[in-house]
C-alpha cells in the first residue's frame, strides 16, 4: 500500500480498492464527501464512510464476498430491506454502501432509509443505549442505564410491529450521480460527483460550508425523502 494512503482511514482505502477491482461504479457521498472537499480531511466526529452505488448495477453477493475476504464484517441491522449495506472492521470507521434508485420519471435519485417515526420513538432509542449515549442531554439520559435492557426489548417489539421507524432517505437530482469525476485525496483517487457544490446544496442547503458537529439529517428538509 502506498505510504501516502496511511493518512486516510484504512477502511476507506480498502473499500475503494475493492470496488475498483470488481468494477463496481461508485461515488463518495454524504458527510464523507463533505469532509474531503470542504475540510480536506475526514470529519473527526463522523463515524462512518459513505459511498454511493446504483441499485441497477449492484452485485451484492460479489460485494459481500470481497469485503468479507478483507476481514470486514456485515453490521447487524433491524432492517433487511433498506438501501444500505454496512460493514465494520477494527481500526477504522464503519463503511456504508448507500444504494440509490431512480424515481419513475428518472429525474431524481433516492436512497431508501429510515427515521424514527416520532419523538417518543427517538426517546426510546436513546434510552436503549443509555450509558453510552453521547448526544444532546447525555448526562440525563445516561442516568437511566439501569433500565437499558427494558428499552431494548421495547424497541425490538415496536420494530417488529412496524411502529418504530418511518421510511425516509435522501433525494437529489439524478444527473449529479451520472456525471462523476476523479478526485485525489491523500494519494487515493476517488470518484466524486462532478458538481459536488450543487450536491451539497441539495443535501444540506446553503449552510453546507459551515461545519455542524450535531447535524441531524432527519430534521433537514433538503435531504429527507418520505415515500
Amino acid at each position: 500500500m502506498p505510504r501516502q494512503f496511511l493518512k486516510a482511514d484504512k477502511n476507506l482505502v480498502d473499500s475503494i480498492l475493492i470496488l475498483n477491482k470488481i468494477k463496481i461504479r461508485y461515488w463518495v457521498c454524504h458527510g464523507t464527501l463533505l469532509g474531503i472537499i470542504r475540510d480536506k480531511n475526514l470529519m473527526p466526529w463522523d463515524n462512518d464512510i459513505d459511498l454511493g452505488l446504483w441499485k441497477k448495477n449492484l452485485k451484492k453477493n460479489l460485494i459481500l464476498k470481497c469485503f468479507q475476504d478483507k476481514k470486514f464484517q456485515i453490521k447487524k441491522k433491524f432492517f433487511d430491506n433498506d438501501n444500505i449495506i454496512t460493514f465494520k472492521r477494527f481500526g477504522g470507521r464503519d463503511v456504508d454502501l448507500n444504494i440509490y434508485e431512480l424515481t419513475h420519471d428518472k429525474k431524481y435519485a433516492f436512497q431508501r432509509h429510515y427515521a424514527h417515526s416520532n419523538i417518543v420513538m427517538k426517546l426510546i432509542y436513546v434510552l436503549s443505549i443509555s450509558g453510552s449515549y453521547k448526544g444532546k442531554h447525555n448526562q440525563i439520559i445516561n442516568k437511566f442505564k439501569f433500565s437499558k435492557n427494558l428499552f431494548i426489548k421495547l424497541k425490538k417489539f415496536l420494530i417488529k410491529n412496524n411502529l418504530f421507524y418511518k421510511q425516509a432517505g435522501f433525494k437529489t437530482s439524478a444527473k449529479l450521480f451520472n456525471n462523476i469525476k476523479k478526485y485525489q485525496f491523500n494519494g487515493l483517487i476517488l470518484n466524486v460527483p462532478s458538481n459536488y457544490k450543487e450536491y451539497f446544496f441539495q443535501i444540506y442547503g446553503p449552510s453546507w460550508r459551515k461545519p455542524q458537529k450535531q447535524y441531524n439529517w432527519e430534521k433537514n428538509p433538503n435531504s429527507t425523502f418520505i415515500n
